[in-house]
């Protein structure tokens, strides 16, 4: 077995020869060995074919050897002739040491491009496993630079993101706030109020101050002849005689001080 020979009412094992690899004898006396099938193989003297394992696979008959399943593809049960794609959102699993006989889906973070699964570009986002596609981070969100990520992170109260797949959120400007997070812009502060860059929340103006304009980073003293009693004033109050101005009313009142909370009066004639 194993071996065969042309010669007529050969006997002698002299005059046998081994069946070459890819082929096979499994009778005793025979004159021609036979090819194994296709997804088997066999080796030189071979008295029957070996099936190839999972994983691998022969394209014809003959073969002497089993060839491992191309990255991305997989031959799930043996004796094989051909290796399969995995399907969209898949790759072969990496934990097998050879060829491969299973798919597992993509991680979240990645996404499968021609049958492998890559790290989403930055910017880029992927939440979901066995997916072929990733989601660009919306206005208000950020990927970490450099670092695969499987969700976009919410820009903090006081930052916000205009644009889509973006690294790093933006600080609000001076006069602008935001206090809600994943914002795509910032509120301008309303009159009687003033905020610094990278607030949350506008403040009011303090008492001795206005401020009659939108979006201002700071707040001005009251003029000479005016105060303002309370904060977040949009303009400072009038001294004057007429009552409006103070509970005492009828008597005149004045300030000869800038930024103050409240007048001075007159003293009685």
């Amino acid at each position: 077995k194993g071996k065969f020979s042309s010669a007529t009412a050969a006997k002698l094992p002299s005059t046998c020869t081994d069946c070459v690899a890819g082929s096979y004898a499994n009778d005793a006396g025979s004159t021609a060995c036979k090819q194994c099938p296709n997804g088997w193989k066999s080796d030189d003297g071979a008295q029957m074919c070996t099936i190839c394992d999972r994983g691998q696979f022969a394209a014809t008959a003959g073969s002497s050897t089993c060839a491992l399943c191309p990255t991305g593809q997989i031959a799930s049960s043996s004796g094989l002739s051909s290796c399969s794609p995995c399907t969209s959102g898949k790759e072969t699993d990496k934990k097998q040491e050879q060829g491969g006989a299973s798919c597992v889906p993509c991680d979240e973070g990645t996404h499968e491009a021609n049958h492998l699964c890559v790290d989403c570009p930055v910017g880029w986002n992927q939440e979901q496993k066995g997916t072929s596609a990733c989601l660009e981070c919306p206005v208000g969100r950020v990927a970490a630079a450099n670092k695969t990520t499987a969700e976009c992170t919410a820009c903090l109260p006081s930052q916000y993101q205009s644009s889509t797949r973006q690294t790093s959120c933006l600080n609000c400007l001076a006069g602008f706030y935001t206090d809600q997070s994943a914002q795509s812009s910032c509120d301008g502060c309303p009159k009687g109020y003033s905020a610094s860059d990278n607030v949350a929340l506008c403040t009011p103006c303090a008492t001795g101050q206005f401020q009659s304009n939108e979006e201002q980073a700071s707040c001005i003293n009251c003029d000479k002849g005016r105060y303002a009693d309370v904060t977040g004033l949009p303009t400072c109050k009038m001294c004057g005689a007429d009552g409006t101005s103070e509970p005492n009313g009828g008597l005149k009142s004045y300030q000869n001080v800038t930024g103050q909370m409240t007048s001075k009066w007159c003293p009685n004639a």
